[in-house]
């Protein structure tokens, strides 16, 4: 039956609209919102079948709204090991350049 089918996406488009409301009243202004933005926006036209941003996901697709959620999660679980990772290597690069100022007495 097809209410049966769907009751998992109406119970999560109420929860995407709720975070829409949340995210055009409080977020929009945010530089870290702004960033995400245009990281998603770039990543998209890098990998436009693999990265879709969220707002695409649900208006120009035809893809679930549960999915659209679980996709979202996807992306922010890549987005937040690269931020560790890209953290994780300048730390090591600048232990290196410490070391080798202080190895030939800059420091």
């Amino acid at each position: 039956m097809y209410s049966e089918n769907r009751v998992r996406d109406a119970h999560t488009i109420i929860d995407l609209a709720m975070y829409n409301y949340e995210e055009l009243k409080d977020l929009v202004n945010h530089p870290s919102y702004k960033l995400r933005k245009k990281i998603d926006l770039f990543l998209n036209w890098l990998f436009p079948k693999i990265w879709i941003p969220r707002y695409s996901m649900v208006t120009f697709t035809r893809m679930p709204y549960h999915k659209v959620v679980e996709e979202r999660q996807w992306q922010d679980k890549v987005l937040s090991r690269l931020q560790y990772s890209f953290a994780s290597i300048a730390a090591v690069l600048a232990i290196v350049a410490a070391y080798g100022a202080r190895k030939h007495g800059v420091l």
